[in-house]
């Protein structure tokens, strides 16, 4: 069982395709300048476990996205959520405030891209991709290994996948 606060559908801001957000409710950091200061509290949520998302269409989704509150305030959840996406075929990105040092291997091992770092205002930025804060990372694991590739993240990457297209007359 874990809390969350909702879940949103057809999100293209915080993955690469479509990520279906969960909410998770709650987050001890408190990070000053926070985008969700409502998920702050442990209260309100929903308790609730990986079946909520039997009710959702998956077909067109290509990522579970957990942010909060923070996921990791939770971590038993975030593994049951991630286990059951990867059981979809769906990637699990997950933004956290913790670094990815700070990642208990169960998390890491389940888990395919980290946006790592807190939120910090001072290093606010418009201009960066998936990241609120400069100071923040984002981590993806190719072929079992975790690599940072921060710097390599542009507004017209192709760091995640390769997109092939079809045409046909009919």
């Amino acid at each position: 069982m874990f809390s969350i606060a909702q879940i949103t559908e057809d999100s293209l801001m915080e993955s690469d395709g479509v990520g279906l957000i969960v909410w998770f409710q709650g987050c001890r950091g408190l990070c000053e300048g926070c985008q969700n200061p409502e998920l702050h509290s442990f209260q309100g949520g929903l308790e609730t476990d990986v079946s909520i998302f039997d009710s959702y269409d998956l077909s067109w989704v290509d990522n579970f996205v957990l942010l909060g509150g923070e996921p990791l305030d939770q971590s038993k959840g975030v593994v049951e959520v991630a286990q059951y996406a990867h059981e979809k075929g769906k990637k699990v990105w997950m933004y956290t405030g913790y670094s990815f040092e700070e990642i208990e291997q169960d998390v890491l091992n389940n888990v395919d891209v980290i946006i790592d770092g807190r939120y910090m205002k001072e290093y606010e930025s418009n201009n960066i991709r998936y990241r609120g804060s400069s100071n923040q990372r984002v981590l993806i694991k190719i072929n079992g290994q975790w690599e940072d590739k921060t710097n390599d993240i542009g507004l017209a990457d192709n760091v995640f996948k390769e997109v092939k297209v079809n045409i046909s007359k009919e």
